[in-house]
């Protein structure tokens, strides 16, 4: 909420998307460890809090250091993909232990203010606080639901067929997991957007899907669109209106001719020889 947009140019190059970055402290925050450091240094229990938020705030940065977007060197991090069972952890998520650790650690300081100086400690922890307030005005902290009236008001059981492979392209990617919701899983998708990737599709770029705000965007060739719906038995695709106008080309130079537009969507088919001949 302060600063709002500020350093975007910089955020904006983080490896992690907005709604999974729980990274950010703050200069408040810091100046909370510092002081706590300090004050409380002859506490066993000290360092052993602050040696849990160093660990933690390493492994959150995952197996290689990236600077603005850019890879730099490996970390210890790189040691725990090789592990079992702990080698799956996102390194995104491990921020969260970084916190409580914090959370453990403005709390005892703040137990132990003592005098007519007490509130000096209470200051930064406060405003540590006030600057975590997120800018939840912004879409990217909760998503419109954009879901399209074909596939709320039934229209989609009846231009596709019941349980056929659709390829749903929209403008954000993931949207399409909710639409086929909205549709009561009439129809059956080649992807959708899980997460991670297990691994015998990872090196399929085309795995995740469409999107335009996709945060690792790619625009398919014709023939890779083609071959990758072939290979897996798609006889339909489905475009957003707010995503058209990015992939219309594409779909229509993969062979795909339009048999529907409306209620929010356009659907496509392949195309016969003779009508790919005719309006080629």
């Amino acid at each position: 909420m302060i600063g709002a947009r500020t350093f975007s140019n910089v955020t904006r190059t983080f490896t992690s998307h907005v709604v999974e970055d729980g990274s950010y402290l703050g200069i408040a925050l810091v100046v909370v460890l510092v002081g706590f450091a300090i004050t409380e240094r002859r506490r066993s229990g000290t360092w052993a809090l602050l040696a849990f938020v160093v660990v933690a705030s390493i492994m959150a940065l995952g197996p290689v250091l990236h600077v603005r977007g850019r890879t730099s060197f490996a970390l210890p991090g790189s040691w725990l993909v090789k592990a079992p069972l702990i080698g799956n952890a996102t390194p995104d998520r491990f921020p969260m232990y970084t916190s409580l650790a914090v959370a453990v650690i403005a709390a005892v300081w703040v137990a132990r203010a003592r005098g007519p100086y007490g509130w000096v400690r209470w200051a930064p922890v406060l405003l540590g606080a006030v600057m975590l307030l997120p800018y939840i005005d912004g879409s990217s902290w909760y998503p419109y639901d954009r879901t399209p009236a074909f596939f709320t008001d039934g229209t989609s059981a009846s231009v596709l067929t019941p349980d056929e492979n659709v390829f749903v392209i929209t403008e954000t990617n993931g949207e399409e997991m909710l639409w086929q919701s909205a549709a009561d899983f009439a129809f059956r998708m080649p992807e959708g957007y899980i997460g991670p990737i297990p691994d015998p599709y990872r090196r399929t770029r085309m795995s995740k899907g469409l999107g335009v705000e996709d945060a690792h965007p790619f625009e398919p060739s014709s023939t890779e669109l083609s071959m990758w719906l072939q290979k897996n038995d798609v006889t339909a695709v489905v475009i957003g209106d707010l995503a058209r106008k990015k992939f219309e080309r594409v779909v229509y130079d993969a062979g795909f001719r339009q048999v529907y537009e409306g209620d929010g969507v356009s659907v496509w088919r392949m195309a016969s020889p003779s009508t790919a001949a005719g309006t080629g």
